[in-house]
């Protein structure tokens, strides 16, 4: 600090770009805000030539900051990966275990549509029926499509019923 006059503060520093002396007259509460930002916390110290923040230091710290962060993020990814094999579908956990897709019809080759669940122990664990009388699906999309099954596949050549009884096929899951 040169002057101080109640108002106006003069002060200088070093410029550490051109590495010249800078004078400078602000007001008072402008260069209190300027040396405010210089005082760090309670309980903290200021280390400018030790320690992580050294200079000198810089680049091993650097180094080895990358290195400890590879072995963070494949570690991370190895996690994942496991996390991800846990939470497969019924139908990747069927075609890892047997090669061959449980939704694939044996007779034709078609994709089959999970209509329903059954297990012997709990009775019925899943069933779409019910998914489209609670209004899972958009009830007019749901409408014009079951009007162009019923146009196109509702009835045989000979005008039986598409679907009997009796054609029904149910696969167990275990």
């Amino acid at each position: 600090i040169i002057k101080y006059d109640g108002e106006n503060v003069r002060y200088w520093y070093k410029d550490h770009r051109t590495n010249k002396k800078v004078e400078e007259e602000v007001s008072v509460i402008t260069f209190i805000g300027r040396m405010v930002q210089h005082i760090l916390p309670k309980g903290f110290q200021r280390v400018r030539y030790y320690g992580l923040h050294a200079t000198c230091k810089a680049k091993k710290v650097a180094k080895k900051l990358k290195e400890i962060f590879k072995v963070v993020v494949d570690s991370a990814k190895k996690v994942i990966n496991k996390a991800q094999e846990m939470y497969k579908s019924y139908r990747e956990r069927i075609k890892d275990l047997t090669g061959e897709d449980p939704f694939i019809c044996p007779n034709c080759g078609e994709e089959m549509i999970l209509w329903e669940i059954w297990v012997p122990e709990y009775g019925k664990i899943y069933d779409e029926l019910e998914e489209l009388r609670s209004g899972k699906y958009d009830p007019i999309v749901f409408e014009e499509e079951s009007k162009k099954e019923a146009a196109g596949r509702d009835r045989g050549r000979n005008g039986d019923a598409f679907w009997r009884e009796d054609d029904i096929l149910q696969l167990s899951l275990w």
